[in-house]
């Protein structure tokens, strides 16, 4: 309510009354009323919702009220569209003063006499306070040292009748630095019996690849596979490759995750519950709030948030959500674009390529939370083919996917594709169909890989609630044909013309599954299966699995398929991380064939060694086996023996030091050799990884300034991480006074020859470090 008040020589002004304030005094109400009259600024304290905003706000005192700045309403926390409904961007802050019982939703009480100012603002017109529920800590810059790697698996068989025996070895090299890694792969093989022996070598893949991490960006040089949609197939190529490459950052969060807003009414502590397992915990001020990037979510589940004030009272919140990682979050662009020399006989040519050059490109877009829009074209001499496809959310009742795509050239014809899925956490269905026309053509089908005219699956999942499952599935295929085939030509059979009029051969398989997890790490599994195009094609397996230990396990499988009885029992136990020896043993009968096989390994810092003999029962079939793998790394200039390097790998260097232990995300990996060096050969690429080193038993002269470090090597690369452990000379001493007095606690103390400062601590005690020898 505005009450009306005047004063000699004043012109009228309105002050807001409240009754649970005293009135003003008749002093302080001509006061006010001089300060209306000349327009003078007023600095109020403020609070919001009963809540201290810790801002001064400057106010003019007018005719009719108080009136503020629109920047300074916004410090406070009112959102754009509260302050100016229509008005955009920069706008909003530069717009006039406004009174703030003028906007809808708020109010305020003025005291004269504290000078200060009480908002109650409803939650519509307050910027939600926003918060992540998924980490934001960006892992360090990826990085490599100039380097090279060489994989090695070698095998050596030998038979026991027939002279028959093999040597192969899977060999892999890399070269890399800053910029990129250069790697070339193959297999070679030595095979012979009495007759004679057979030598030769198969290169797989050579490329150069380039990466940026900051935008996402890799071009590939040599031998790559073209990019492909869930709708397409992919090719083989030797040329370039460019595009974007989200595996570069995997923090980032490419599908949509969903957000939940609320409301605390005091500042409260929040924690989120995601299908009843806690996901995150924070402190809200009051007011709206939104929790961002919930994740933990896979199809269908619900979030819980639960908002808990100083006195314990509770306030809960559900809401069902449902997130599908195929599609992409709102603005986020995927493609990737590339041109060369088809590709054959991979594995038995090392230089299958042939053919007119071709070029390919696939592209994905989101379009919002809900639509992820996608794209891919083909183009080669006498061929052009594209298509496009989406994918659709339905709020929380699953994804359809849609797509389209047709051919012009060499092979006319159209494909198009529908599905359905939807992920529960105790129930899932997908169903998906495709279908080609005759005539349809594809990159691969110039490469003598028709389209398939037909595709079709449909899945359905239950989870029981007695950690049992079930599951049944059906599959359909349909092959496709070449399409520069008539289907009268003389010269094809007639079992070729009738799978041309029909499309092409195919099958129907559907089946049937049941599996139950026991107490003690026992998993048994029942599955059948039928193909209805050929009713004898079926089986039925019975499998049970069992932890034996720590690192043991064994599984017993038997079953029937086409008319013959199966049955296989192993047992394993694999090799400590940090080293040590594993074994594994199994026997197998298929109808009246058996096979008996024992293994032994032993895993070192060096790699890892398996001898393996087999039996067939008839002893005309028994073999021996002796297989190694490892890597050698030349890096810094030092040559190190290791196990297989995957797609990232550290050397570390203490200074010489040797025996250091080594660990990688606090699990020891080994300790550092005679040069101060140790290779850890696995770790994740193009994310941070824990490297530290236990200087527990280090003797009382060594300073190691760094201890922990987070690694970040780029892929198929290594890096080159330091722990510098230094010597130092040092003494205690004891500092007395001319009457032989210890010297005060806390005086300070400078040692003239190394500039080091020091304190006297009890009974005259100081460290003296960087001596002189």
């Amino acid at each position: 309510m505005m009450v009306s008040m005047s004063a000699a020589g004043a012109a009228a002004v309105c002050l807001p009354a409240f009754a649970d304030q005293p009135a003003a005094s008749p002093n302080m109400a001509i006061a006010a009323a001089a300060a209306a009259a000349t327009g003078a600024e007023l600095y109020l304290e403020v609070t919001v919702n009963g809540e201290p905003s810790g801002q001064l706000l400057a106010a003019r005192q007018g005719p009719r009220g108080l009136t503020v700045s629109r920047a300074d309403l916004r410090q406070l926390g009112l959102n754009r569209g509260a302050l100016a409904p229509g008005v955009a961007g920069e706008a909003v802050e530069a717009s006039d003063d406004l009174a703030p019982d003028a906007i809808a939703g708020l109010t305020y009480r003025y005291d004269p006499a504290s000078q200060s100012l009480a908002l109650t603002v409803a939650d519509s017109l307050r910027t939600p306070f926003a918060i992540s529920a998924r980490s934001t800590v960006r892992p360090p810059r990826a990085g490599a040292t100039p380097g090279t790697v060489i994989n090695y698996n070698g095998l050596v068989q030998s038979a026991r009748t027939g002279g028959r025996s093999a040597a192969i070895a899977a060999l892999e090299a890399r070269v890399f630095n800053e910029r990129g890694v250069f790697s070339t792969s193959g297999l070679a093989s030595s095979i012979g019996a009495d007759s004679g022996r057979h030598q030769r070598f198969i290169r797989h893949d050579s490329f150069w690849s380039e990466s940026d991490s900051d935008t996402l960006r890799t071009l590939r040089l040599g031998d790559s596979i073209t990019s492909s949609l869930a709708w397409n197939r992919a090719l083989r190529i030797g040329g370039v490759q460019w595009g974007k490459n989200l595996a570069l950052r995997p923090d980032l969060a490419t599908f949509p995750m969903p957000s939940i807003g609320g409301s605390a009414a005091v500042p409260s502590a929040l924690s989120l519950y995601v299908n009843g397992v806690q996901q995150y915990s924070s402190d809200v001020p009051g007011g709206p709030f939104v929790l961002n990037q919930v994740g933990g979510i896979n199809g269908a589940g619900e979030a819980t948030v639960v908002t808990r004030d100083a006195f314990g009272r509770a306030t809960t919140l559900s809401l069902p959500l449902y997130v599908d990682a195929r599609m992409l979050a709102a603005g986020l662009f995927d493609y990737s674009v590339e041109a060369g020399v088809p590709r054959g006989g991979f594995g038995v040519s090392s230089f299958g390529y042939r053919g007119s050059p071709v070029a390919a490109a696939s592209s994905r877009y989101g379009w919002s939370d809900a639509l992820t829009l996608e794209a891919h074209g083909e183009l080669a001499p006498r061929l052009l083919n594209a298509g496009a496809g989406a994918l659709f959310a339905l709020g929380r009742y699953g994804v359809v996917s849609a797509n389209l795509a047709a051919s012009a050239g060499a092979g006319t014809g159209l494909q198009a594709g529908l599905g359905y899925q939807y992920v529960a956490r105790r129930f899932s269905f997908d169903v998906q169909s495709q279908r080609a026309q005759r005539g349809y053509a594809d990159l691969s089908s110039r490469d003598g890989s028709p389209a398939p005219r037909a595709s079709d699956r449909a899945a359905l999942a239950l989870a029981l609630g007695d950690s049992s499952s079930m599951n049944a599935s059906y599959a359909a295929y349909r092959a496709g044909i070449y399409v520069n085939q008539p289907a009268n030509d003389a010269a094809l059979s007639a079992a070729e013309r009738q799978a041309i009029g029909g499309g092409g051969q195919g099958a129907r398989i559907v089946s049937l599954g049941f599996s139950r997890s026991f107490r003690g790490g026992v998993f048994a599994s029942l599955a059948a299966f039928n193909n209805l195009d050929q009713r004898a094609s079926r089986g039925v397996f019975l499998s049970v699995s069992m932890a034996l230990g720590e690192r043991a396990a064994g599984s017993v499988v038997a079953g029937r398929q086409n008319g013959v009885a199966q049955l296989s029992m192993s047992a394993a136990g694999a090799p400590d991380l940090a080293g040590g020896a594993g074994w594994a043993v199994q026997e197998a009968r298929l109808g009246d064939a058996r096979l008996r096989s024992m293994q032994g390994q032993y895993l070192g810092r060096y790699g890892q060694l398996a001898v393996t003999a087999q039996s067939n029962g008839s002893g005309n079939g028994n073999t021996v086996a002796l297989e190694g793998t490892g890597a050698v790394v030349l890096m810094d200039g030092v040559v190190a023996a290791t196990r297989n390097v995957g797609a990232g790998f550290a050397l570390v260097s203490t200074g010489g030091v040797a025996n250091v232990p080594v660990l990688h995300e606090n699990r020891l990996i080994g300790v550092t050799d005679a040069g101060g060096h140790l290779l850890v050969p696995t770790l994740n690429a193009n994310v941070g990884n824990m490297l530290a080193i236990d200087t527990t038993d280090l003797a009382a002269d060594r300073r190691v300034p760094v201890t922990i470090q987070a690694v970040n090597p780029r892929s198929l690369s290594g890096m080159l991480v330091r722990f510098p452990i230094e010597t130092y000379e040092a003494a205690n001493i004891i500092l007395v006074d001319a009457d032989g007095m210890p010297l005060p606690v806390g005086v300070n103390l400078t040692h003239r020859e190394s500039g080091k400062r020091a304190m006297v601590g009890f009974e005259g005690l100081a460290f003296i470090d960087d001596l002189a020898s």
